[in-house]
């Protein structure tokens, strides 16, 4: 697509879901987008020779701008998803890949991603049990202490 909004641009900074995937056994980054129908590769990551290919379709940007593309068969995996994915192929993208309302899995693993940042915002604002430990371990007083002159040795296993 050669459209303003999916143009690479360097120091992208994204904040939507994002996983590691396997395109061909090449590792790429997908974000997972529940908005668009037609999951997307870039072109620079994918081959175009001895590939299966299919119908080029028509996609729309968002800011209304409709482009026909190249769409190809892809072996993907996904954490423990994997199988053959028809993608569309774009010379520019923003990300290296689109997963889209087409690939089954993107609603649930959306779900496992979310709950993963949730937990990991959670601990990096010490929220949750984390954060209750780590702010009750400076109130120790001494009654909490061991004393170890009572110890007997361990040497008996």
């Amino acid at each position: 697509m050669d459209c303003s909004y999916v143009v690479s641009r360097e120091n992208v900074s994204w904040r939507y879901p994002v996983v590691k995937a396997w395109v061909e056994g090449r590792p790429v980054r997908a974000t997972l987008d529940s908005g668009c129908a037609q999951s997307l590769v870039r072109g620079d990551l994918v081959q175009s020779h001895g590939q299966r290919t299919a119908h080029p379709v028509r996609v729309a940007c968002l800011h209304g701008d409709t482009k026909q593309i190249e769409c190809q068969w892809v072996h993907l995996r996904v954490m423990e998803h994997q199988g053959e994915l028809l993608v569309g192929v774009v010379p520019q993208l923003v990300c290296e890949m689109l997963l889209g309302l087409d690939w089954t899995p993107v609603y649930n693993v959306l779900d496992r991603v979310r709950d993963t940042e949730v937990a990991r915002k959670k601990i990096h604002y010490r929220e949750g049990w984390l954060g209750e430990i780590e702010e009750n371990e400076g109130s120790a007083d001494e009654t909490d202490e061991l004393d170890l002159s009572n110890f007997t040795s361990s040497l008996l296993f």
